[in-house]
């Protein structure tokens, strides 16, 4: 959860990094002093406030607060274990990131159809996110390793990473990931997949990496992972 001040918040974006790093990771986002735009700045500020959220952070509820009035239970992460509530909230994840996905398939690579061929950049900011997804299923032993290097590689600047994985041996059972910077959250396993796709999805939001440095990354890792009859292929 991010307090972002009504008449400051833009002032705060366009000069401190770590003010656009805190706004791209939150989950929820609270615009404080919104009864004070009128007396201390002005509507059009606001209006331009409320963009740059919106750039840095298409995922994340956005709760405007009048004379520091909120209920605190809409602010209570109450993690849900249905399936259908974490698919919807990756499906959140995966909106905010359309049309810079990456697919890979053992040491076959291809770019999902994007506009931007570097990812999503937001303006104002180094803020990137993007998708990989791996068609094939993947060895939970040599994807903990592999995350994990990934995360010494590029440290505080992996902001967040959340996503779905298809793990080899358990096929019916979906494995939900979540990463921020260095710190890797414990599996969470699910009973079943919402439909018959079984590609395994994972969005990054970063700051200041190309997200084809990290694409390439999978790519590597993919090809060393593959199968000798599919390096034969």
């Amino acid at each position: 959860v991010t307090v972002v001040d009504a008449i400051a918040g833009s002032s705060s974006i366009n000069r401190f990094p770590e003010a656009v790093k805190q706004i791209a990771i939150a989950d929820q986002l609270i615009v404080s002093k919104k009864d004070l735009v009128e007396s201390l700045a002005s509507w059009d500020s606001y209006l331009e406030l409320q963009e740059h959220i919106r750039q840095l952070n298409s995922r994340a509820v956005v709760h405007e607060v009048t004379n520091g009035e909120i209920d605190p239970n809409v602010l209570i992460d109450r993690e849900k274990d249905e399936a259908e509530d974490v698919f919807s909230d990756i499906a959140g994840w995966l909106s905010s990131a359309q049309g810079t996905g990456h697919k890979t398939t053992g040491h076959k690579t291809m770019l999902a159809d994007q506009p931007n061929a570097h990812g999503h950049e937001h303006p104002h900011s180094s803020i990137s996110t993007f998708v990989i997804e791996l068609e094939m299923p993947i060895d939970s032993e040599d994807f903990n390793e592999f995350i994990q290097d990934l995360a010494l590689e590029f440290g505080e600047n992996l902001l967040r990473m959340k996503g779905i994985l298809n793990v080899e041996g358990r096929s019916e059972q979906p494995a939900v990931v979540h990463g921020v910077q260095h710190v890797f959250f414990p599996i969470r396993w699910l009973d079943g997949w919402p439909s018959e796709e079984r590609t395994s999805k994972l969005v990054f939001i970063t700051q200041g990496v190309d997200p084809d440095v990290v694409r390439a990354r999978f790519d590597r890792w993919t090809a060393a992972t593959a199968s000798p009859d599919a390096g034969s292929e």
